[in-house]
């Protein structure tokens, strides 16, 4: 596809989406999205700035979610907007991933780990990340620090949500939980605390 066509297609699917009344978008939700979220509203969001939420009917709301941290810059910030335009227009990589040398990452690296003190952070790019690499981390630990034998019994925190994965999921304290009763990852043996 050529820069003009994908301008216009980009151009379409805008218009189009800011054309769809609450009902039609969330008809197309329902229809072709998995059902693992509950909408908050049938009123869709056609405009975020800063903390706020602008709905289709003209109500305005705060963002107390921020995509799970995701924009906890606040959506359409000044600063992030320019930040993001100097980055691409210098033609650099926007994701490698960890598996090719990549000198933002290593920038990025040296500020956290300047900033906490650790000697080296994992980087992620999700919430659910975060505690999948600390059961890893515990795992690892338990065995090669402690010598643990077997399978580990791993401690967490009761009442949280992380995302959905097999092993996340066994944190849940709702009705949800019970979906995947019986299915332990790895052999994990959790235990809320």
């Amino acid at each position: 596809m050529d820069a003009a066509t994908a301008h216009d297609f980009a151009r379409k699917l805008i218009d189009e989406a800011h054309a769809l009344s609450g009902d039609e978008a969330v008809a197309l939700i329902e229809s072709h999205i998995a059902h693992n979220y509950g909408l908050l509203s049938r009123d869709p969001v056609v405009k975020a700035e800063g903390p706020w939420l602008y709905l289709k009917s003209g109500r305005k709301i705060f963002d107390g979610v921020a995509a799970y941290s995701a924009a906890n810059l606040g959506h359409g910030h000044p600063l992030v907007r320019e930040a993001l335009k100097a980055f691409l227009g210098s033609h650099a990589p926007t994701v490698l991933g960890r598996f090719l040398p990549d000198p933002w990452l290593g920038l990025f690296g040296r500020k956290v780990t300047q900033m906490t003190g650790f000697d080296k952070f994992l980087p992620a790019n999700g919430g659910v990340e975060g505690p999948e690499a600390a059961f890893k981390l515990a795992r690892r630990w338990a065995h090669k620090v402690k010598g643990v034998k077997g399978t580990p019994t791993i401690l967490y925190a009761n009442h949280c949500f992380h995302g959905r994965t097999l092993t996340v999921t066994q944190m849940f304290d709702e009705d949800e939980k019970g979906r995947a009763r019986g299915l332990r990852p790895l052999g994990e043996r959790l235990q809320a605390r």
